[in-house]
């Protein structure tokens, strides 16, 4: 495996093929699955990517119909998303594998963990969507926009203009000074490049997930931003208290997007976590 290297899987997904894209740095150590939120791509994991790979084998996917990777078929279920990542492990036989899912992606890799108990020995959420039914993929533009396709590419663009963006990204995060000209671009790019299911919402939530999460055998960490707008600390303290073996770490001064925002703090928790 070539350090650094962005390549594409191709995947089987039912009776469908798709091809995912991903970067994969590190040769060596324990393999690593990073799974990037709503709206977002592999680019929010870049400022990790350098010192995870010195010590494991790190795989960051643009998951289906975000980044460059292919869309799932146009009447995808939430479990198609899922299937596609569990396609994605087996396709390069990981096992003992950590997974970590920021936000959006904390929901699969909830499922990746309770689905494939042989294969994840560790579990990380970060600032996981999943803890409360209202999120917000249930404010009124969001519930247009996934019920109405080419509407919601309109929404997007003026959620993404230049004069709008700024304060989307001030909720997004503690100190939006933190965050350099080529993160943010990153940021609006993951947004404007995502395909909207015209099943709407149902093709992105997951129902009793804190249930779900009270099946997961694994060891898993729940790390939280302490100023998270989104999705609130409180959040996380529900999804600790429902899990058989885990611990939760809150990262003071830190909103929504760890990975870009607060990646020191972040790497730092999860070295800590993996020599455990």
């Amino acid at each position: 495996m070539s350090s650094g290297g962005e390549r594409y899987a191709d995947i089987q997904v039912g009776k469908s093929k798709l091809r995912m894209h991903y970067v994969a740095v590190g040769d060596a150590g324990t393999p690593l699955l990073l799974i990037h939120g709503f709206g977002g791509c592999l680019e929010n994991w870049r400022a990790l990517l350098p010192a995870l790979g010195r010590r494991f084998r790190v795989y960051a996917i643009d998951l289906p119909g975000f980044g460059r990777s292919d869309a799932l078929a146009a009447h995808h279920r939430f479990e198609d998303m899922v299937h596609a990542v569990g396609a994605f492990i087996k396709t390069f036989d990981l096992a003992s594998l950590t997974v970590v899912g920021h936000s959006f992606g904390g929901l699969v890799a909830v499922e990746l963990a309770r689905l494939n108990q042989s294969r994840v020995d560790r579990l990380v959420l970060v600032d996981s969507a999943g803890a409360q039914v209202a999120t917000p993929l249930d404010r009124p533009s969001m519930r247009v926009a996934l019920r109405y396709p080419l509407l919601g590419r309109l929404i997007i663009r003026a959620l993404t203009a230049d004069r709008a963006f700024p304060r989307v990204v001030r909720r997004m995060v503690a100190d939006e000074g933190r965050l350099n000209e080529e993160q943010l671009a990153a940021l609006r790019a993951g947004v404007r490049q995502m395909h909207l299911p015209p099943t709407g919402r149902a093709s992105w939530v997951i129902e009793r997930f804190l249930d779900r999460v009270a099946q997961v055998p694994c060891f898993t960490l729940v790390l939280w931003g302490a100023e998270d707008q989104v999705i609130p600390v409180e959040q996380g303290v529900a999804i600790f208290k429902r899990l058989q073996h885990g611990q939760m770490q809150v990262v003071e001064s830190c909103g929504h997007v760890m990975p870009m925002e607060c990646p020191e703090e972040m790497l730092g928790a999860l070295f800590q976590f993996l020599q455990e």
